[in-house]
């Protein structure tokens, strides 16, 4: 007997720093919020201004007017259904030849690339707005504290 799970909604916590000009941060979160098939739900966020600096350890270089917007939030995804296969009763174990074993040459491993699959992009999806600044700021350990 076969019995049907139902999908799962499932939210995946995600904090984003996005550094450029007011108008091209508020075009990133609506294009995160908007696009269809895809929900990202902010929760938080802090708008602080740049003053003019130049592009140093990955960040961009920022003009006086630019910010830095720190956004918590969740991609909300929705799982596939499932389904769980049930018996009443349990199988019965059958009997024949016990194979013997060989001897032979033992195959070798042999090792190769992995097969990976990667995101899928859904069809009519608007692009993101587009800059000639890098939009990654660097991954620096915490300070120590004290």
């Amino acid at each position: 007997m076969a019995t049907a799970s139902g999908q799962s909604l499932i939210g995946i916590p995600l904090d984003l720093t996005v550094v450029g000009t007011y108008d091209a941060a508020r075009a990133f979160i609506a294009s995160m919020e908007g696009t269809d098939g895809r929900l990202f739900l902010v929760y938080s966020f802090n708008v602080v201004t740049q003053p003019d600096a130049p592009a140093s350890g990955g960040r961009p270089a920022t003009v006086s007017g630019d910010v830095q917007l720190f956004l918590q939030g969740y991609v909300v995804v929705l799982t596939a259904p499932t389904s769980t296969e049930t018996t009443s009763t349990a199988p019965t174990p059958t009997t024949g030849p016990t194979p013997t074993p060989t001897t032979g040459p033992t195959p070798t491993p042999t090792t190769g690339p992995t097969p990976t699959t990667g995101p899928t992009v859904l069809p009519g999806a608007p692009g993101l707005p587009t800059t000639d600044r890098n939009p990654f700021t660097p991954v620096l350990p915490a300070a120590p504290a004290g």
